[in-house]
């Protein structure tokens, strides 16, 4: 009788039977049920291979932008006309409400440098916070894009098992251990991995089939 390991993937009762195929139609029924019942990635390898291959759509390239604002901050720091301790401060603080208390700081920042700062870095700050908050937002919108065709794909998933061999039979309770190559398919494409499983009588006379695992 084929051995299974401890974990097996799940169980489908049948009506009673006294024997078994391991390519009858209700056995095979029951595996195909219980791979799409197994809808957790990790314990579905098939599964997983599927979700991956929905692809994130492009988003636009804003790096070169990023780094542009960033060198023009830090020429406003070195074209600075205060002291460079206060200049520094200023290229870092993201308004002009953090100049009087920025953390770890003692410099003083009175009016005249409130002014200095809402002139010469508050317009570049305000261009790069502008555009790290969009670059934020395309990911957002780039994962919840991957993720509702992950959902289209999910909702048209099929199984298929095909190639089924018998493996042992026990002739006293007419079960049968057999193996079978599993496919899925989706819009994306087709998988497959082999499979083990099991058909036989419960000691109260009813009928199970048990699948081995199916993540790796």
């Amino acid at each position: 009788m084929l051995k299974f390991a401890a974990v097996l993937a799940a169980t489908a009762t049948l009506a009673g039977c006294n024997s078994f195929d391991c390519g009858q139609q209700d056995v095979v029924e029951s595996v195909k049920t219980i791979a799409k019942q197994t809808n957790n990635p990790l314990a579905n390898s098939l599964l997983s291979e599927a979700i991956m291959s929905v692809k994130q759509p492009p988003i636009k390239d804003r790096s070169s932008e990023k780094r542009d604002l960033e060198a023009a901050l830090d020429k406003a720091r070195r074209d600075c006309k205060l002291n460079d301790a206060m200049c520094t401060y200023m290229s870092r603080a993201r308004n002009s409400g953090e100049l009087p208390n920025y953390p770890g700081t003692a410099l003083q920042a009175g009016p005249r440098e409130v002014d200095y700062y809402r002139q010469n870095f508050a317009p570049i700050r305000e261009k790069l916070t502008s555009l790290e908050q969009e670059i934020k937002t395309a990911y957002v919108d780039q994962e919840n894009q991957r993720q509702a065709g992950v959902a289209d794909l999910l909702s048209k998933v099929s199984y298929n098992v095909e190639a089924i061999r018998l493996r042992a039979r026990n002739d006293q309770t007419g079960a049968v251990a057999c193996v079978a190559n599993l496919s899925i398919s989706t819009p994306n494409g087709s998988w497959w991995r082999e499979i083990e499983y099991i058909a036989e009588k419960t000691s109260d006379g009813g009928t199970v089939v048990r699948v081995g695992r199916l993540g790796n």
